[in-house]
C-alpha cells in the first residue's frame, strides 16, 4: 500500500485538542495544496484523539475537502499503521 503524505511516532499520547490544532493548522492547508478538487483521502486509526468530539466534528464540518477514512477497531487487517 502506497501513498504520500507523513507520519510521526510519538513518545507521549496527544490531546484531542491539540491533534485538533496540527489537522486544522497542518493537515487542511496541505490536503487544500495536494488535492485541490477535495478528492483526497485522510485515514487515521482508532486512537482516542482521533476519535474525540471535537475532532469529529471538525472532520464533519470539512467534508467537502477531502474524505475520512477510519479503520474497525481492533482490525489491523483493515489497518495498515497497526502494524507499524
Amino acid at each position: 500500500m502506497g501513498g504520500s503524505g507523513t507520519r510521526s511516532c510519538g513518545r507521549t499520547p496527544i490531546k484531542a485538542a491539540n491533534y485538533l490544532n496540527i489537522i486544522a493548522d497542518q493537515l487542511h492547508p496541505y490536503m487544500a495544496f495536494v488535492f485541490p478538487t477535495g478528492n483526497g483521502i485522510f485515514q487515521q486509526d482508532n486512537a482516542s484523539c482521533h476519535k474525540a468530539r471535537i475532532v469529529l466534528e471538525w472532520f464533519e464540518e470539512h467534508i467537502d475537502e477531502f474524505h475520512l477514512m477510519s479503520c474497525p477497531p481492533n482490525s489491523p487487517d483493515l489497518n495498515p499503521m497497526e502494524h507499524i
